[in-house]
Order: structure tokens, then C-alpha cells, then sequence
């Protein structure tokens, strides 16, 4: 999700999820939308995405860049197998 979106919207521009949906995945399939919707919720909770009322999403300008999505990812909680 987090390659579709930088490749459809500009840092500081103003997006609703319609207008992305749908999303594929890295085989071409098309990646179920309550997936996408999590990592929607996911970028808004670590910034890189804030929420413009009723108009839609904002990508952070540094959202998405410079490695920003592996210290997303490291940042997440372990989990014990």
C-alpha cells in the first residue's frame, strides 16, 4: 500500500481512498480493502499521514522517504512466537 501511495500522490497533497482503491499487491492481485484501510490507520498513527476532516488524507512530506517505513516497522511491538 505504502508503494502505491507515494507512486499516486504527492507529499502535501490532499487524497481520498477512492480515489487509490484498489490497491495491488506485488503478484498484480488486488490487496483486500480492509487491509488497506489498516495501513491507512497504521501510517496515521506513526505521522506519516494526517486526516483533513471530511476532505480526505494528507501524506506528510517526509512520510514515506528515506527509509521512513523501516523505522515504521521497527518501531512496532515484538511479539513473543
Amino acid at each position: 500500500f505504502a508503494r502505491h501511495l507515494a507512486s499516486r500522490v504527492e507529499p502535501e497533497q490532499t487524497f481520498v481512498m477512492e480515489d487509490l482503491l484498489p490497491v495491488p499487491d506485488e503478484a498484480g492481485a488486488e490487496l483486500p480493502a480492509y487491509q488497506v484501510y489498516l495501513a491507512l490507520a497504521w501510517l496515521r498513527t506513526v505521522g506519516a499521514i494526517e486526516k483533513k476532516g471530511r476532505d480526505g488524507y494528507v501524506l506528510r512530506r517526509h512520510g514515506l522517504m528515506n527509509g521512513a517505513m523501516q523505522q515504521f516497522w521497527d518501531l512496532l511491538p515484538q511479539r513473543a512466537a
